[in-house]
């Protein structure tokens, strides 16, 4: 007999509250920033920082110096001359796009990794990879910091994979059943706070966790308004991105939600923005 849908709202109900109390008494276990990517982004940040000692660090980390050589050489940075150097790859992408790929590769390394459940953290990569591309895209079409946008964009589910491992841990030690749609309203209910609380506890932007925290409710937002709504129209384009059977009627439906005109973006200014599609899956392809 398969399991109704009023068991399974019970047993999503059950769990998220379960996981509620974790979070309330402080025991959610939130991954820790690599030792290497803090460091790299310490350096990112000193404006007298020395290229030679970025590079060494850099090349620490395979994944890190991989991502960095592959975007370098990638169509995002017209690359003409492939480049083999990690020396050579920073100075072609710049820091501010190094701290982006440092924390892509430090997320997805040590949060998107939940043995059994390879194929749904595959899928909420993709979409953050696209959110954050996408975000870029309205930053650099409004003249705001593209590299902080990206990373409003890349990180606004970041929660997600943080609750999934929690829930199939609290599930497993309670002995308690975990499906799927169980899953994804775990995911669903609490990606938010938790992806604000990561953030957070990496010592991040405040602007990081608002965006994390609001960009479902922009509205609610007590301050950094902006950065919420960047992350929730990089959402909705990304989910978009991932459907282009509705390319069709898309422009009329963006342009339909209320935050495409809030951050300035109109029928002209749209069809610029959508038009960037091809850039855009680019670099979400690079970064994946």
């Amino acid at each position: 007999m398969f399991p109704s849908h009023s068991d399974s709202l019970a047993e999503a109900a059950g769990l998220i509250t379960l996981l509620k109390r974790q979070m309330a008494g402080g025991t959610l276990d939130l991954p820790m920033l690599s030792e290497v990517a803090a460091q790299v982004m310490e350096l990112c940040e000193d404006d007298d920082c020395d290229p030679r000692k970025l590079a060494e660090l850099v090349q620490r980390d395979v994944s890190l110096s991989g991502n960095v050589l592959r975007l370098s050489n990638s169509v995002v940075f017209a690359a003409r001359e492939s480049i083999v150097s990690v020396q050579q790859a920073i100075w072609r992408i710049g820091t501010a796009t190094l701290k982006s790929i440092t924390l892509a590769t430090a997320v997805q390394s040590r949060i998107f990794n939940v043995p059994g459940h390879e194929q749904r953290l595959k899928q909420i990569w993709k979409h953050s990879t696209l959110a954050g591309a996408w975000a870029r895209e309205i930053a650099r079409a409004r003249r705001k910091n593209v590299e902080g946008a990206f990373l409003c964009g890349m990180l606004h589910d970041v929660g997600k994979p943080i609750v999934l491992q929690e829930a199939v841990s609290t599930a497993m030690a309670a002995r308690m059943p975990l499906r799927a749609e169980v899953r994804e309203a775990c995911m669903q209910e609490l990606h938010a706070e938790v992806g604000a609380r990561l953030v957070t506890s990496w010592k991040l932007p405040e602007w990081m966790a608002t965006s994390c925290a609001y960009h479902h409710n922009y509205e609610r937002a007590p301050s950094h308004v902006e950065f919420a709504q960047t992350a929730q129209a990089a959402d909705r384009l990304a989910h978009w991105s991932a459907d282009p059977e509705r390319l069709s009627t898309i422009q009329t439906e963006i342009g339909s939600l209320p935050v495409f005109a809030e951050l300035g973006f109109y029928a002209d200014d749209l069809e610029q923005l959508l038009a960037r599609h091809e850039a855009v899956t680019s670099t979400a392809e690079a970064l994946a």
